[in-house]
């Protein structure tokens, strides 16, 4: 219902409440094409979910990130009012710095240095120098939501979406030491 609106407590929204879930963001929208002579074309509505949420908890004393990354042709079906979303090559990871235990990925035996340096809040601001290693076959086996590949354990959010299947696009895991991990994930799915 256009218009509609619903203002509450976040920690009281249903996908966020109870999953070890920070932030939530739904969008979506609907391919619409005018023709010369004013008729409208209503085409597929593809919506996009990100969620942020709290790692597993370890203890580590250098910084560290991981992710994986997915493409997904989108082809729609006007004549029955359906899309399909199609795997687009394979999948883009990497590795950098101090990274959980429960994260794997084969090596495609790529390493780069990469650093980070900045005096602007004094001399004694700490500097960051890591390696990242590029690779595939990503595996994240934590909380909230575990990552294996292009089928992820998004059914634990299926029941929150409209269509109920989620396709993963972006997954990232960011760590600076004292702080709780982070996750952060991208869907996109049909969205009517």
């Amino acid at each position: 219902m256009a218009g509609s609106c619903e203002c509450n407590i976040a920690a009281m929204f249903p996908i966020i409440s109870g999953r070890g879930i920070i932030s939530a963001n739904l969008r979506s929208n609907t391919q619409i094409m005018i023709t010369s002579d004013k008729q409208i074309l209503i085409g597929a509505t593809i919506a996009e979910l990100a969620i942020t949420g709290y790692g597993e908890k370890e203890t580590f004393t250098c910084p560290g990130q991981a992710g994986v990354s997915y493409e997904w042709i989108q082809k729609y079906d006007c004549s029955a009012d359906k899309i399909y979303f199609v795997p687009r090559g394979g999948e883009k990871a990497f590795k950098e710095g101090a990274v959980a235990t429960s994260i794997t990925m084969m090596s495609a035996g790529v390493t780069s240095k990469g650093f980070s340096a900045s005096a602007s809040s004094g001399p004694h601001t700490v500097y960051l120098s890591s390696s990242q290693e590029v690779g595939y076959d990503f595996l994240y086996n934590g909380s909230p939501i575990s990552v294996t590949g292009r089928d992820t354990s998004a059914g634990s959010i299926s029941d929150l979406l409209p269509n109920g299947t989620a396709y993963l696009t972006n997954f990232r895991w960011e760590q600076t030491p004292p702080n709780i991990p982070t996750v952060s994930y991208s869907f996109i799915f049909a969205g009517r």
